[in-house]
């Protein structure tokens, strides 16, 4: 919730809604949004689940690596609720990883660009390259097949790389509005020049 209230007040400074310390008015907001996760029974544990705040969520099984279903499931939201062209944010919570190590350099690029493209701010929460390893190793444990990360050339820079390919979607870095519990940074993104505040 202290996050949420966070983000929202950063959203209405940069949009000239007021101080970026200001109180977000979430009893007042109606949020609606829309969770994407390939994983069916993560989406069905989230949509039973109840939120603290004003939500109308909506959730559905997506793999965020095939570019037509996840543009489709966007598309269909916003129109369905007479939203325009993109999301006023867009978040990627322990996403990049996966993606990554799942897609390739190239799969993760076109991923944050899609997202990119779907939102007017961006939250992301990078992984770093310690995090692949010890996903390998968690993969073993399990005696699972271990994921070949060696060729992933953006891997050793990540999170920089990230940085750089949505700054390079004219998007600029607004905060770091906190930590997960993980101590991962995450990393608030705005659509357009860097203005001040």
């Amino acid at each position: 919730a202290a996050l949420a209230a966070r983000l929202a007040a950063l959203l209405a400074a940069g949009s000239g809604g007021g101080p970026p310390d200001a109180p977000a008015h979430s009893a007042e907001v109606l949020v609606t949004a829309l969770g994407l996760d390939i994983d069916a029974d993560l989406v069905r544990r989230a949509a039973a689940k109840q939120c603290a705040c004003r939500t109308a969520a909506t959730y559905e099984a997506c793999d965020l690596r095939d570019a037509g279903r996840m543009r489709e499931a966007a598309a269909r939201f916003l129109r369905d609720r007479g939203e325009g062209a993109r999301f006023g944010l867009v978040t990627c919570f322990s996403t990049t990883m996966w993606i990554h190590a799942n897609a390739g350099d190239d799969g993760l690029r076109e991923f944050l660009r899609r997202a990119c493209d779907m939102a007017e701010a961006l939250v992301v929460e990078p992984q770093p390259s310690r995090c692949y390893r010890k996903m390998n190793v968690r993969l073993r444990k399990m005696k699972q097949e271990e994921i070949p990360i060696d060729g992933l050339a953006l891997r050793a820079d990540v999170e920089n790389q990230i940085e750089h390919i949505i700054v390079g979607c004219g998007f600029h870095r607004v905060d770091e509005p906190g930590t997960t519990e993980w101590g991962r940074v995450l990393r608030l993104y705005r659509r357009g020049a860097r203005t001040p505040l």
